[in-house]
């Protein structure tokens, strides 16, 4: 039994098939618009976060939408670049592009969960609070 386990080819290339053009989308809404980009369903719970509990002024809310639609293209590059590297089959065959896959797939991971852990982290908080002052 094989102890190298990988992430195959076809399945890197099914999830570049999907987050390419769903998280390039999102990040050109982000661009154009930073606001209303912002607070569209695939955002909304940083933006809620953001405006809420950060109470950052509006010129740093564009600021920080614009940097989460550059984590977007990071990754999206870094798939892009892992189907150029499969498309090549003595790359594929040495798993040269497994790195390329890594780091979109770890970036993607990272900005997910912190979008995911981020409101939650502050429901919990308010709670704390709130039964430190016996609400």
């Amino acid at each position: 039994m094989s102890t190298n386990w990988r992430i195959s080819s076809f399945n890197g290339a099914l999830l570049a098939a999907y987050f390419i053009p769903t998280w390039t989308i999102v990040a050109f809404r982000i661009m154009t618009s930073p606001i209303h980009g912002l607070y569209e369903q695939p955002s909304v719970s940083v933006a809620l976060f953001i405006s809420d509990h950060l109470q950052l002024a509006s010129a740093t809310t564009v600021r920080f939408a614009w940097l989460l639609a550059l984590g977007r293209l990071t990754v999206v590059a870094f798939f892009a670049i892992f189907l150029i590297f499969i498309s090549r089959p003595s790359i594929r065959k040495t798993g040269g592009c497994d790195e390329a896959l890594a780091m979109a797939l770890a970036i993607a991971a990272r900005s997910a969960s912190a979008a995911w852990s981020w409101p939650r982290r502050s429901a919990r908080l308010e709670r704390f609070d709130c039964t430190r002052r016996n609400c």
